[in-house]
């Protein structure tokens, strides 16, 4: 799917992700008005992305949300954004650090849900600036990612780790008698220890 195409859906998941409608939860994608096209499109459901990407970042860490409350307490409006962006990047390299092998997208993407979510239970005045902050942050920093696991339909957007799908070659264990050939036309690349551990050296 066209980047351009998965922003635009990202604009109608943040609204599904912010919906306090109490029906919200029998929407479907044929409820909300979209500009995307139809083709390749008709298993998208922001509604369905938008539960979850609540899943995805429904727990809290506590000591950063604290500080992200302060930030934006003493902010600007012209502020937010940088407040927003700022703590998700700090967010994203803390859990890097700790789970590197998920990838930075992942990340961000947990990052951007979490704030957005208490943002949404605590400071709702500041639901639509948030609202555009997050859209545009998603847009920037995730929008050819999500292009390239297939879309935000695809499973892998909300996974931690990619499986392998490409298998290792194969390793032919040469004989012994293979070995001694490569040291005689080699001796000086490595020790020869044969498989039943016999150093020839």
């Amino acid at each position: 799917m066209a980047p351009k195409d998965i922003q635009q859906q990202t604009y109608e998941i943040i609204h599904c992700l912010f919906d306090q409608s109490p029906e919200n939860s029998d929407k479907t994608s044929q409820d909300i008005e979209t500009d995307c096209p139809d083709d390749d499109d008709d298993s998208f459901d922001p509604v369905i992305i938008a539960d979850k990407l609540r899943e995805v970042g429904d727990e809290l860490d506590e000591q950063v949300i604290h500080q992200f409350k302060n930030a934006l307490k003493s902010s600007s409006q012209m502020q937010v954004e940088a407040v927003f962006r700022k703590t998700a990047e700090m967010l994203c390299h803390t859990w890097m650090s700790e789970r590197g092998e998920v990838a930075m997208e992942k990340h961000l993407l947990r990052a951007t849900v979490m704030l957005g979510l208490y943002v949404k239970r605590n400071c709702p005045r500041m639901i639509p600036s948030i609202q555009g902050v997050m859209a545009t942050f998603l847009n920037t920093r995730v929008t050819l990612w999500v292009s390239q696991q297939g879309g935000w339909k695809a499973e892998y957007v909300f996974l931690g780790t990619k499986p392998l799908t490409t298998p290792l070659p194969s390793c032919n264990v040469p004989s012994s008698n293979e070995l001694l050939m490569l040291k005689k036309t080699h001796p000086f690349i490595f020790p020869l220890i044969l498989p039943n551990g016999e150093n020839k050296l």
